[in-house]
Parts: structure tokens; C-alpha cells; sequence
């Protein structure tokens, strides 16, 4: 990524996202759009997806919160706001939050995601606050793409439908491109993919936003989401996926490493550490993994606990001879609940994922409490060892709480979770 190589924020740069740590501060619940594809929920801790958070905080709950986190990571360098909304349609919330930790550090970048609606209209409050990094959601330039992608904009007081919300997004975005031009705060464009919608469309926004002064492109999959318009259409495959990203790469550099994280997301990003719990202090800062150090045990009677490889946290969509990690659920008649993130290292070496015995000894153990086991592939010799254990394994390509849903209700019926 030529000319990010030195910038500290860790989706800006992979070499910044090895060394520092980031803080989402969920301090902007209003949204100035309606996007078809985006349902927030705030109460929701099962769920990694943008959007998705346990709590809204105030600047001043925020602003504890940083000193709680400053002091659990030491290389924290970047906080940002990335919702559950839009932090410009939340400008006095945003902007009070940036001043409060203004005071109290000095050393800390600033950033945050915005559909760039109302950027221009607050870019005087934006350099005087010294955020240094933004993000800004692009999916379309085409008028008859973007009124499907948006219900509603709201301009003043006005809220406009139809095509006239699409032009007047795709109007006022350009004006955010280029107002952020020579003002030195560095520019990434996220995109989401949708297969049919706009896919045909991804170069020529890619091409358009360099134009503009854009210093990086996350083309980030689609998550269908339940109670959306476009809940049931189709994730692009990750094979698809990473050809249009390497595709792109020609044009712009290319954000490999996202997670797609939370609107309340604390820690690398490579080894994420997604959320608060609602406790406060330093314990409200655990980590799934953490957690799963000082609570995870075999699971009650009644529950049936699975193991699942996922790249994005939200769609079982891993191999798992190339999972670093498992994510934990427990699953009962009436929740689904998120235990720990497990690191369990690559079981695929080679290009026959077949390992030394040792080395399934390890993994076994690693799944010792868990009666389920859901990836996207596995090897035979690695799957026929642990079926041996009686683990059920499931290979599919689903969302992972419908998965387990659906396997929970075969395990529980058969009596294997026996």
C-alpha cells in the first residue's frame, strides 16, 4: 500500500493493524439514511457485523470507557465512532465525544465512518476536532442501483423517497470527496458487494473514487440481514470475492484484513476483541476469548455446544485445516449463545491437510467440550479422526446462527448430543 505504509490506523494499513489497537465508541444511534440492507440492533452480542452493538453510550460514558481501555491496552491508537448510525447525523453526540478525549489525551488519532451525506455541511467541526481518518460508504453511482439500495434520505428537515433520495446521496457524496481533497485526513471507501444489485458496478466506483482522492477500497461482502429487504438474497463467494479484490487492487490498494466489525469493536483487528459486555470497569472489557478463559466450562445439561470456522463472524465460511480459530456457541431450545473466540492454529499445512498425530491431539482437545463441529470444508482424514470422538460435524455455507439452529434441532432430535 504505497504511501500507507507509515499511517497508524490499522484498516488504513496492515502494518499499523499488527502493531496498534482500536476503539469503536457506539455514540451515534440516528442514521440521515435509510439503507435497505441495514437493520441495527443494539441490544444484540452474538453478532460481528457493522451496525450491531450492546449499548449506546453517551460522550461521557465514552469518554470512561477509553480510560478503561487505555489502560488494558497499552498501544491503543486509534478511537473511532462507526455508529450504530451515522456519526455526522449524531454531530453533537460526535463531535462532544472527540473534545472530552481531546482533553484528557493527547496522543490518540481520531476517526469514523459516515455515508458522507452531511460531511461537507460539518467538515469546518471535523478539522478543528483533528479527526485524521474517514470512511465513507459507497455502493453505487447509479441512480436506479442507489434507490433500491436507500429507502430514505433526510435533507434538513425533509425526507426525500425514491429517486430523488438516491440523487440527492449520490450528489452530496461527491461533494464529500471532494471537500476532504488537500485537507490531509486520509480517505478510505467501504463497498458493499451484492451479487445482482451491484456487482457490475464495482470498477467503475473504484475508478471514481480514486479520481476523487480516495487512498484505499474495502469491498466488503454482503451480509444478508434478517428483517431487511434483502434478507434473503446471496453472499458473494469468497472465491468471487477475493478475484474482484485482486481485480481491483490494479486501481487502488485493497483492504484485505477487515473484519467487518461492530459499532462498539475494541482491540486488533487481526485478533479482534469485539465488544463491551454490559458490565463497567475493566471487566466489561473481556474479550469473547478472554471470557472463555475464566468462564467457558462443559456445557449444562440440556445445552449442546458447537464449534464453528468463520472468517467474518457472521457465515460459517472457513476451512477448517485454515481456521486459526473456532468460535464457540452454546445452543438450547430457547438462545443461541456466543462462548469465546478458541485459538486452535492452522491443522492444514500442506496441500493434503494431513498432519502429524500430535498434532490432532491438540485439536481434539481443543474440542473436547464440544458436541458440534460446522465449517465449510474439512479433510477426510482430519474429519474422520474426529468423528471417532463422536464430535457431529456439519459441513455447510450458512449464517452461523441459522446453522446452528438447524443442527441443534438434529443433535437434540437424534440423541447424539449424548
Amino acid at each position: 500500500m504505497e504511501g500507507l505504509e507509515k499511517v497508524a490506523h490499522p484498516c488504513f494499513s496492515i502494518e499499523a493493524a499488527h502493531k496498534f489497537v482500536r476503539l469503536h465508541l457506539p455514540v451515534a444511534p440516528e442514521c440521515n439514511i435509510k439503507c435497505s440492507y441495514c437493520h441495527r440492533k443494539f441490544d444484540c452480542v452474538n453478532e460481528n457485523r457493522p451496525g450491531v452493538t450492546s449499548s449506546v453510550l453517551s460522550p461521557e460514558e465514552a469518554l470512561e470507557k477509553v480510560k478503561v481501555v487505555i489502560k488494558k491496552f497499552p498501544n491503543l491508537k486509534i478511537v473511532g465512532i462507526a455508529g450504530p448510525g451515522d456519526a455526522l447525523a449524531n454531530s453533537g453526540a460526535t463531535f462532544k465525544t472527540l473534545r472530552l478525549i481531546r482533553a484528557y489525551n493527547k496522543e490518540i488519532e481520531f476517526c469514523f465512518s459516515t455515508n458522507g451525506v452531511d460531511l461537507v455541511k460539518y467538515l469546518p467541526e471535523i478539522q478543528d476536532g483533528g479527526v485524521k481518518y474517514i470512511t465513507i460508504t459507497i455502493n453505487s453511482r447509479k441512480v436506479e442501483v442507489a434507490r433500491t439500495l436507500y429507502k430514505w434520505a433526510r435533507k434538513g428537515d425533509v425526507f426525500l423517497k425514491g429517486a430523488n433520495a438516491a440523487k440527492f446521496i449520490l450528489q452530496r457524496q461527491e461533494e464529500a470527496l471532494e471537500a476532504l481533497q488537500g485537507t490531509g485526513i486520509h480517505l478510505k471507501i467501504n463497498t458493499l458487494y451484492i451479487p445482482g444489485v451491484n456487482d457490475f458496478e464495482t470498477e467503475s466506483i473504484v475508478r471514481f473514487v480514486k479520481g476523487k482522492g480516495a487512498e484505499i477500497v474495502n469491498i466488503m461482502p454482503f451480509i444478508p440481514t434478517p428483517g431487511t429487504y434483502f434478507e434473503n438474497f446471496p453472499m458473494v463467494s469468497r472465491k468471487t470475492l477475493n478475484y474482484v479484490q485482486q481485480e481491483m487492487s490494479s486501481i487502488l490498494p485493497q483492504m484485505w484484513h477487515c473484519r467487518q466489525c461492530r459499532a462498539d469493536a475494541v482491540g486488533n483487528v487481526l485478533n479482534e476483541k469485539p465488544f463491551f459486555t454490559e458490565k463497567e470497569g475493566g471487566e466489561g472489557l473481556l474479550s469473547p476469548g478472554e471470557r472463555g478463559k475464566e468462564e467457558a466450562s462443559p456445557p449444562d445439561k440440556g445445552i449442546i455446544r458447537f464449534a464453528v470456522t468463520s472468517k467474518n463472524g457472521y457465515v460459517v465460511d472457513q476451512h477448517f485445516g485454515h481456521a486459526l480459530d473456532l468460535l464457540i456457541y452454546d445452543a438450547s431450545a430457547a438462545a443461541i449463545k456466543f462462548i469465546e473466540r478458541r485459538r486452535i492454529d492452522k491443522y492444514c499445512l500442506g496441500e493434503s491437510c494431513e498432519d502429524p498425530e500430535e498434532k490432532m491431539k491438540l485439536v481434539k482437545g481443543k474440542l473436547s467440550d464440544c458436541q458440534g463441529l460446522l465449517v465449510m470444508r474439512i479433510g477426510d482424514v482430519p474429519r474422520r479422526s474426529l468423528e471417532k470422538t463422536g464430535l457431529y460435524i456439519k459441513i455447510t455455507y450458512n449464517k452461523i446462527e441459522d446453522a446452528i439452529r438447524e443442527d441443534y434441532k438434529i443433535l437434540n432430535e437424534s440423541g447424539l448430543r449424548e
